[in-house]
Formats: structure tokens, C-alpha cells, sequence
């Protein structure tokens, strides 16, 4: 599962309120072996992890109202290794919209004892950030060996250049299997801006989870490695 919980923001209430049980609730009802959670506070993914089984791994993009602030992990398979890349920004800024520091996480995990590189992301807003995030990808895919997931929200539509760079490395998973659906906004989406995209591995099913709870609804996938 991807699904970027806006820190906890509920969406079906007005107002900042911040709703953690939702959050679980919703990952418990798909029960994945393996979530990557956007826009997280880091005191937020062992909360979340004590309420869905499973470790918790963070990675820290920046710092938002002077907390640690990006991207986490809640598996249920064995975590062999897990780090943190940055995504850099842009030595000058070209756009006029909102700029914030990004990451990539990666992880290395057991699959059955097969070893399977796991990458979560969320892409900055701008074409610059874009550029930057997919080189990013790309430098940390080309080291890799064997299947490598990518998953987040990446603020792209289909077809946008940025994206379309990574089929170099990887395939759209809900292109192949025809099934694009829209995942934002959540409560009336018209836009497909979370993704899938994979190396070295077969997809099975992929479709956007119907429920109201942040600002996106969570994508689930289904890989055979």
C-alpha cells in the first residue's frame, strides 16, 4: 500500500484534527505486508505501527513547524536494511509555487528469502523538484540488482515528461495492467498522481482503496517477485 496520510489529517471532519486511529483502521482493513506513508511526522509511524502490527522505519525529508517531517514504512516482512537519500532541490528555483525539501527511502526486505528493493517517495510540487526527484530514482535504481518497487505520491500526472523519464528504469504498474485510477483529492478524485512503477517483477493487481480518511486515497498492489 501507498498512501499519504497528510500527517493524520481526517478529511471527513472540518479543520486540522489529526486522526491517527482512522489512518490504522484503514491500513488494518487492506492489512498489506508492506505500507509506505507520505507526509509523516516522525514521532507518527510507531503509533501507527502499535495500532497495525509490523516494524516502523522512518526517513526524515525536512523539518515542518520544528518537527522531523517526510516519508515511513510499516512492514510486515523481514526489513534487512533501510535508509534515507535525499532529494536535492534545486540550486535555483525556476517556479513561483510551493518548494520543500524531499527524500527517498530504501529498503531492502526478505521476500520469502528473496531479497527485493523497496523505494517510498513524495515528490516536490514544481518541474525543477520533479527533474531532481527522478534523477534521484534512477541513480539509486541503476545500483540495485534484482526487483525494485517504487511507490508514493509523486504530484504527476501521466504522460507529464519528468515521469516518463522513469520507463527507463521502470514500468507503470496500473498502465500495464489497464486499470489507472484516479486517487486525488479524496473525497471526489480526478486526478492520478500516486503510482506503482517496478523493475524485475510482475504485476497482479493494482486499484485505488474508496475510503475517505485523508487527503488521498491509499493505492494497493500486488506484485509477484
Amino acid at each position: 500500500m501507498s498512501f499519504n496520510i497528510q500527517h493524520g489529517r481526517n478529511h471527513n471532519l472540518a479543520g486540522d484534527v489529526v486522526d491517527l486511529p482512522l489512518m490504522a483502521k484503514v491500513i488494518r482493513d487492506v492489512s498489506p505486508l508492506f505500507v509506505g506513508l507520505q507526509e509523516v511526522y516522525a514521532d507518527q509511524p510507531s503509533i501507527l505501527s502499535a495500532m497495525t502490527g509490523g516494524s516502523a522505519c522512518f526517513g526524515r525529508a525536512t523539518i515542518d513547524e520544528g518537527k522531523d517531517y517526510g516519508n515511513a514504512v510499516i512492514s510486515h516482512l523481514p526489513v534487512l536494511s533501510c535508509e534515507t537519500i535525499p532529494i536535492p532541490d534545486p540550486v535555483k528555483r525556476r517556479y513561483k509555487g510551493y518548494y520543500e525539501t524531499r527524500c527517498v527511502m530504501k529498503l531492502s526486505i526478505d521476500c520469502k528469502g528473496k531479497p527485493v528493493t523497496l523505494l517510498v517517495s513524495h515528490f516536490g510540487l514544481n518541474p525543477d523538484e520533479h527533474e531532481n526527484a527522478v534523477n534521484t530514482v534512477i541513480n539509486i535504481a541503476s545500483a540495485c540488482g534484482g526487483p525494485v518497487i517504487l511507490m508514493g505520491d509523486l504530484n504527476m500526472r501521466p504522460g507529464e515528461a519528468p515521469l516518463q523519464r522513469l520507463a527507463s528504469q521502470f514500468a507503470d504498474a496500473a498502465k500495464i495492467l489497464n486499470h489507472e485510477e484516479w486517487t486525488f483529492p479524496s473525497h471526489c478524485p480526478d486526478r492520478r498522481i500516486d503510482y506503482f512503477w517496478y523493475r524485475d517483477a510482475a504485476p497482479v493487481s493494482i486499484q485505488a482503496y474508496k475510503v475517505v480518511a485523508s487527503d488521498h486515497l491509499p493505492l494497493v498492489a500486488e506484485f509477484e517477485v
